[in-house]
């Protein structure tokens, strides 16, 4: 069976009032007033699909880390190290401690990833007092499942919060892999493949839910549909990435998903 033609759908907010638009032609599709269903039809995300990954934070949870604070440390810990923070301030987090470590000799690079993921690990960990579930989280998975697809989470957190986060959530997915269970985290797809693997699922068969860049970046390199959620951010924040289809949040996404007969 072949795979269906990607369509993107862009489903934001203009003065509080969701709308989603037809990014191929233009045509805007729908103006709704917020809590009612999208009719999303023509686009077949779920068409085919055998598996369902998604982000944790931020996608099926949320925390509310403080992510600046948490970058501020780790190039404050780089720069005590003798790296350049100016120079390393446009990567990411987890970048940050690759990119300083790979200058280092193995022993001092170490040690410094020891220090570096411990500073994460007890942010992440002081998170999850306030952490909680997505609306729209258990509706989904629910459906997901009773539909036969599998589903899996990838994730940046370290293993001992991501497996608090996990427990936290309605039901059980197939699989998930946090940063200690890949070589490669996302934005590289290995980490989406990893997942994909361990679900025996074909890329082209699957789909990449996410609240960041780099969520979508990553699925669509292994070759994914996706999703990104907006989460608050203005409607443009994924357009360089690129995703099949974007939504103001989990619960919007599973009401287009799944209609009003689920």
């Amino acid at each position: 069976m072949s795979t269906p033609r990607r369509k993107k759908v862009n489903v934001s907010l203009d003065n509080g009032v969701p709308k989603h638009s037809d990014l191929e032609d233009g045509r805007l599709t729908g103006g709704h007033p917020a809590g009612i269903i999208w009719d999303v039809s023509s686009l077949p995300l779920l068409q085919d699909i055998e598996a369902a990954l998604f982000d944790l934070d931020g996608t099926l949870v949320e925390t509310n880390i403080d992510f600046t604070l948490m970058k501020r440390r780790t190039l404050e810990l780089a720069a005590r190290h003798g790296a350049d923070p100016g120079a390393l301030a446009g990567l990411d987090i987890l970048s940050i401690i690759e990119e300083t470590a790979a200058t280092m000799p193995s022993g001092r690079a170490g040690e410094f990833r020891r220090r570096a993921w411990d500073t994460l690990e007890e942010m992440e960990m002081e998170s999850l007092a306030r952490a909680r579930v997505m609306d729209g989280c258990e509706e989904l998975l629910r459906e997901l499942q009773r539909r036969g697809i599998r589903t899996g989470i990838v994730t940046r957190n370290c293993r001992r919060a991501a497996a608090i986060l996990v427990d936290m959530l309605p039901l059980k997915v197939d699989v998930w892999l946090a940063r200690e269970d890949v070589s490669r985290t996302k934005p590289d797809p290995a980490h989406i493949r990893a997942a994909l693997d361990a679900l025996r699922v074909e890329a082209q068969r699957a789909l990449m839910v996410g609240d960041h860049p780099m969520d979508v970046r990553a699925g669509r390199e292994a070759g994914c549909r996706t999703v990104g959620l907006l989460g608050g951010r203005e409607p443009g924040y994924f357009d360089e990435a690129g995703p099949d289809a974007v939504f103001p949040d989990l619960r919007s996404l599973c009401d287009a998903l799944l209609g009003v007969d689920r």
